[in-house]
């Protein structure tokens, strides 16, 4: 699960674009930061702490950035604890903006289309059900 989600944010990371419509208000504009609020899978939140901690920045540039974070989980046979470490990965893509779809090319040259949208300074990929929902920061 959590590979799908690295995928996932990579995907994400690869996009750039523009205003995502004509109104250039700050809250209907793709370009900025964002911070991931929730990963949805079959409608439960499956969020992982170091995962909220994702940050997706959609450049004027044309580029993405992406700021991954996964966890690792550690346990000492000495103590018998566990230890979770969040480790982090910085990528950057090249997007383009087409109306309600972004465009990524990412490392391997795969072309990736995402439909997103925007509400309440809300940035939403996929569905209620089956998505990840970024708070602009």
């Amino acid at each position: 699960m959590k590979n799908l989600f690295l995928t996932l944010t990579l995907f994400v990371g690869l996009l750039s674009g523009t205003s995502c419509s004509d109104d250039d208000s700050s809250e209907n504009t793709l370009i900025g930061r964002w911070q991931l609020e929730s990963f949805i899978v079959d409608g439960v939140d499956d969020t992982g702490e170091c995962e909220r901690m994702n940050i997706i920045e959609f450049r004027t540039d044309g580029n993405v950035i992406s700021l991954s974070h996964d966890s690792e989980t550690t346990t000492s046979n000495d103590t018998n604890t566990q230890t979770v470490e969040c480790i982090s990965e910085t990528s950057t893509i090249p997007f383009t903006v087409d109306g309600n779809t972004i465009n990524t090319v990412d490392e391997e040259g795969d072309t990736n289309t995402e439909n997103f949208r925007i509400e309440n300074n809300k940035l939403i990929f996929g569905s209620e059900e089956n998505g990840e929902v970024y708070t602009r920061i």
